[in-house]
């Protein structure tokens, strides 16, 4: 047996009657313990298990297992939750590995690679975010290198999973440069072409939403705007479409040529071109209707524009014309009279200039229907007159209708 040599004898005592010391040096600092198959305690008498000064182990591993290394701390027994190893400054705690084998830290964790140890990688907090940053230039990637998934889990009560980076790409790009979060199938090893970018689970794995590897999106409902609070497009679970809040569009509604041509005096038809249009003298008129369609926004009102021309340019004479229209409202309930209906009105555009051009279209607005006489059904019945000027010169020319419109607002698309 090669020679022992032991210093500093009080900070040392041997666990056991066969372990022998094959070199413990040092004075009272930076103590080397050296040797093979070393079991021992150290820490002076009076300070029990301390050590005061810098401690150095420099034996060798012998193997892969965990009772192989340099240092192997090896209890009988230890709850879960309790430390191995800890680590402190002045107290303070900064890290410790539990009986668990958690690892647990106060700061970060620089590791270059993580992997499994037996089954799944698993990221998980409890009680605040799990974010995963990338403070300096590059990307933060998550890979697979064989197939499989990506799983990410989060409380729908707490704040979630949170993607964040500075996006210093392109606005409106779809690059790793311009993205927050991108999501690439992997081109050497794509799977199955029929497989999911993305797909979003409940907690017993019915999928609730899906990016498939076309980029195109299922899922159960939507509301696109303001996230479903106010102001924002819903499509529901049977996919009825309706707009919420001030999530609001126009549509025109169209009375065309071919329903100008009735009226108490009608107009004349002649042909513009490749158009028909019906040219009003003072007092001529069109009678027509139409019928509050389902999509309206109950409650908003319709404007009413009527597109016409004249064949003289406005330089000729000053040339000026006014349009009106007589509207009524009437339900389809069987309460009122089409010659008697509770809501009733006029519209007058006052007095117009003619085009600057012969023959050029223009449109004007004559005026709205309060959307408080109305209800989604009734049927509109209007009548469009010229009516002589409030002051001016009327055209040599008389002008000449193309069709009139109604413009409404619409919160749905239909029943």
């Amino acid at each position: 047996m090669a020679d022992q040599k032991i210093s500093n004898l009080a900070a040392v005592a041997v666990i056991g009657a066969t372990d022998l010391f094959h070199n413990v040096e040092g004075a009272a600092t930076n103590k080397k313990i050296t040797g093979a198959n070393m079991k021992i305690q150290l820490g002076a008498p009076d300070v029990a298990n301390t050590w005061l000064e810098q401690q150095t182990f420099t034996a060798l591993p012998t193997g892969a297992g965990v009772g192989d290394g340099s240092l192997y701390i090896n209890p009988a027994s230890a709850n879960a939750d309790h430390t191995l190893l800890g680590l402190g400054v002045a107290g303070a705690f900064k890290a410790r590995i539990s009986g668990n084998g958690n690892i647990v830290t106060a700061g970060r964790l620089y590791v270059n690679r993580i992997h499994p140890y037996s089954s799944n990688l698993i990221l998980e907090s409890t009680t605040s975010d799990l974010r995963v940053n990338q403070l300096v230039g590059g990307q933060v990637q998550m890979g697979l290198g064989v197939l499989g998934q990506i799983t990410l889990t989060a409380h729908l009560d707490g704040d979630g999973i949170l993607f964040k980076r500075d996006v210093d790409g392109v606005a409106g790009t779809y690059n790793e440069a311009g993205s927050v979060l991108v999501i690439q199938r992997d081109v050497t090893n794509p799977g199955s072409e029929n497989g999911n970018f993305l797909e979003m689970q409940n907690a017993a794995g019915t999928p609730l939403a899906k990016f498939d590897k076309d980029g195109d999106l299922f899922c159960k409902q939507v509301a696109a705007g303001d996230g479903g609070v106010t102001n924002y497009l819903g499509i529901g679970t049977d996919g009825t479409l309706t707009l919420y809040g001030t999530a609001r569009k126009t549509k025109h509604a169209v009375i065309s040529n071919a329903d100008l041509g009735k009226g108490a005096t009608a107009a004349s038809q002649v042909i513009v071109g490749d158009y028909t249009v019906w040219e009003f003298g003072i007092g001529d008129d069109a009678v027509t209707d139409w019928e509050v369609p389902e999509d309206w926004a109950t409650g908003t009102d319709i404007l009413v524009s009527v597109h016409w021309q004249v064949n003289e340019a406005y330089v000729t004479n000053s040339g000026e014309v006014q349009w009106e229209v007589t509207w009524a409202a009437t339900p389809h309930n069987e309460t009122e009279p089409l010659d008697g209906p509770t809501h009733t009105g006029t519209l007058d555009s006052g007095d117009q200039n003619i085009p600057a051009t012969a023959r050029y279209l223009t449109a004007t607005d004559i005026g709205t229907i309060s959307g408080a006489s109305l209800t989604v059904g009734d049927a509109v019945g209007l009548t469009l007159k010229r009516v002589a000027l409030d002051g001016g010169a009327n055209p040599a020319a008389e002008p000449g209708v193309c069709h009139f419109e109604m413009h409404y607002t619409i919160d749905s698309f239909g029943e």
